[in-house]
């Protein structure tokens, strides 16, 4: 039974450990999940890595100009284009690095403008959550090249579960604080707030997890090498997600 249409996620629904290519024998035929999302030469871990390099560079760069404009008007832009992209791009994917780059630049604009009001708040909080960032990714990275974490396909099932119902109750807080005034208390600082924030830091850790694993899958079933820019895109916008999240942890941690 289909539960999504986004070609990676589909991979690893259907996929078992037992579909693993073995040393000596030939290379596993192209999944059906990306049959028909064209030709060329397959994808391999170095197109991967290439592709997020220069879509994370291009956030980074942008995040940086913002902060030494310091003007809002950017920002009234770039929003509703990053939301788009991300939207557009998670539920239609694209092996496009239009795309991609635009929507790091985009995003950039719009990290560079909550990160400047986190610094006035709470001075030296961005580094901090930089380095925690680059800590749970790197962790992440650790626990799935050494196999801690077995992705089985029930596992993959019940986060997709949970993560759209987090995104539901996000869009719910969004609508009844805009229409009618009504707050949740998701973003408050308090025990809510916190533990809706350790909430979303844990979602993204876990979508690492998925990304590497549909990278790997990917690059064995052939997928061609352009479509490194859409895991680019994925792996970098759960980044900003898991930045965000730590950013206003740590913010809220010092008011």
């Amino acid at each position: 039974m289909r539960t999504t249409t986004n070609p990676p996620i589909r991979s690893l629904l259907s996929s078992t450990p037992a579909a693993s290519a073995k040393p000596g024998k030939a290379a596993p035929a192209r999944h059906p999940a990306y049959r028909q999302i064209g030709r060329g030469r397959g994808m391999t871990t170095d197109d991967v890595v290439t592709k997020t390099a220069a879509v994370l560079a291009s956030t980074v760069a942008s995040t940086v100009v913002t902060l030494q404009v310091g003007s809002w008007v950017p920002v009234t832009v770039a929003l509703p284009v990053a939301l788009g992209l991300a939207v557009y791009l998670t539920f239609r994917p694209r092996d496009s690095a239009v795309l991609a780059l635009l929507y790091a630049v985009a995003q950039g604009v719009v990290l560079g403008t909550t990160t400047r009001v986190s610094e006035t708040v709470a001075p030296g909080v961005a580094m901090q959550a930089v380095i925690a960032t680059i800590s749970v990714f790197v962790v992440v990275l650790a626990v799935y090249k050494l196999r801690l974490v077995r992705l089985t396909t029930r596992r993959v099932k019940w986060f997709i579960v949970v993560l759209v119902g987090f995104l539901l109750t996000v869009l719910v807080d969004v609508l009844l604080g805009s229409v009618v005034g009504v707050d949740l208390g998701l973003r408050d600082i308090g025990v809510m707030g916190v533990l809706f924030s350790l909430l979303s830091i844990c979602l993204a850790a876990f979508s690492f997890l998925l990304s590497f694993a549909a990278a790997d899958r990917m690059i064995r079933d052939g997928v061609p090498a352009s479509w490194a820019w859409y895991l680019a895109f994925g792996l970098v916008m759960t980044l900003v997600w898991l930045y965000t999240e730590i950013l206003w942890l740590l913010t809220s941690a010092r008011l």
